[in-house]
Order: structure tokens, then C-alpha cells, then sequence
């Protein structure tokens, strides 16, 4: 008879690819009327297998983990739906889901002309990611000004920026961010300066 399998990984570094198989993922063999007929579990390996399928039209359907969402660019519309044809005896392999969980990332910049806006990327920055006021992660930004968070559970956060020695601050040093399940979000930007003496 037919087998239908596929593998289910995480994306870990937002380019909507497979990194991490993910074990334990809930994977459903749908008939042609929409009625689930079997039901596996991935494994370590973040694999699965449907064995002894007649042939038909069936639907491969994944339930995401906990705070992970889609990615899988997958044509029928739905991210967590795969249409599998099987003839007899045949096999159906490559049939796979990439899942994600949040994103927070932004730059940090120098203000050099004193007009509020960022100009030169300043790297080494330290910025933490907060929960109820704690750090729960800190990294640094790279030669490009930029820091992402990645492997964030859906939640409200806050992210804030530990200003270079002998900068002040253009913009807020803590900003509000909300994510929801595998979702990303950008933009989270800070500016700073030095002083200035004039006359």
C-alpha cells in the first residue's frame, strides 16, 4: 500500500527556511471529505509517516507547537494543509512544514548633525529584551547597527537599549513590543548622540 511522509523543522533565523527539526508535532492524514482517518507525531529527527494508504486524494495536516507559526509557502493557501495524491504502492515523501516562533529586531544609530534622526550605525550596543520589567535576553548589535531576538514566545515585551559611554539618548531607551504567534517584528529603533558645544 501507499505512504505519505514529510518532516517539520523551525525556522531559527527568520529566512523562511527549515533549521531545527522540531519532535513531537501533531500530524494528521485527512480523506477527501476533510475527515481525519490517522494521526502521527514527528520525531526526534522532527519526521513523520502515514503506512498503508489506499490509493486516493488525501491532506497532510500539521498543529503547530506551542507559539510557533507558519511559514511553509505552501500553494493550496493554508500553511498547515498539504493536498497528497497516492496511486498504489506509491510513496509520497517531501511533503514538509516550517514553523517559527516570534522575531523582535531594530538598529541603533547615531545622531551626528543634531537633527534627530539616526545617521551612522553604531555597533556593540547592548540591548535587553524585557518581561514584566526583567531581562530575559540581551545580545549586541553587529557593524550594521542591527540586533534581533529570536525564539520569542508570543507575549508583550519590552526592549531596551544600554547607551554606548558618552551617549545620550535621541529616542525612547525602552520600547513597547507586542508578538504574537511566529510573528516578527521590526523596526524597534533607537538613536543616540553625543554632546555638543556650540556658539
Amino acid at each position: 500500500l501507499g505512504h505519505i511522509s514529510g518532516n517539520v523543522k523551525s525556522d531559527d533565523d527568520d529566512n523562511d527556511t527549515g533549521d531545527t527539526n522540531l519532535d513531537g508535532v501533531t500530524v494528521e492524514l485527512l480523506d477527501n471529505t476533510g475527515a481525519v482517518i490517522d494521526t502521527a507525531t514527528t520525531d526526534g529527527s522532527g519526521n513523520y509517516e502515514f503506512s498503508d494508504v489506499v490509493p486516493g486524494n488525501y491532506q497532510v495536516r500539521q498543529t503547530n507547537l506551542t507559539g510557533y507559526g507558519d511559514v511553509s509557502d505552501i500553494d493550496a493557501g493554508d500553511l498547515n494543509l498539504i493536498d497528497v495524491a497516492i496511486a498504489a504502492g506509491e510513496t509520497s515523501a517531501g511533503n514538509n512544514f516550517v514553523d517559527e516562533l516570534g522575531h523582535i529586531s531594530g538598529n541603533v544609530k547615531s545622531d551626528d548633525d543634531d537633527n534627530d534622526t539616526g545617521d551612522t550605525n553604531l555597533e556593540n550596543v547592548t540591548v535587553e529584551l524585557l518581561d514584566n520589567g526583567n531581562a530575559i535576553a540581551t545580545t549586541t548589535t553587529d557593524a550594521d547597527g542591527n540586533y534581533e531576538f529570536s525564539s520569542v514566545l508570543p507575549g508583550n515585551y519590552q526592549v531596551r537599549q544600554v547607551n554606548l559611554t558618552g551617549y545620550g539618548d535621541v529616542t525612547d531607551t525602552v520600547l513597547d513590543v507586542n508578538i504574537g504567534a511566529g510573528e516578527t517584528n521590526t523596526g524597534n529603533d533607537f538613536v543616540d548622540e553625543l554632546g555638543r558645544i556650540s556658539g
